[in-house]
């Protein structure tokens, strides 16, 4: 799971991109595979289930 706690970035995986802003989170499956991060200014935060 991500949360972004400032800023904002872009998550880029295989079948899409997705943009998190400032309080928003998102839920990574395991099956996503690889992803890549684009970001100038955030601070996320990344929690373990």
């Amino acid at each position: 799971m991500l949360i972004c706690v400032e800023g904002d970035f872009q998550i880029q995986y295989k079948s899409g991109i997705e943009n998190l802003k400032k309080g928003e989170t998102m839920l990574l499956p395991a099956a996503l595979g690889d992803i890549s991060f684009d970001s100038r200014d955030a601070t996320v935060l990344e929690v373990y289930l």
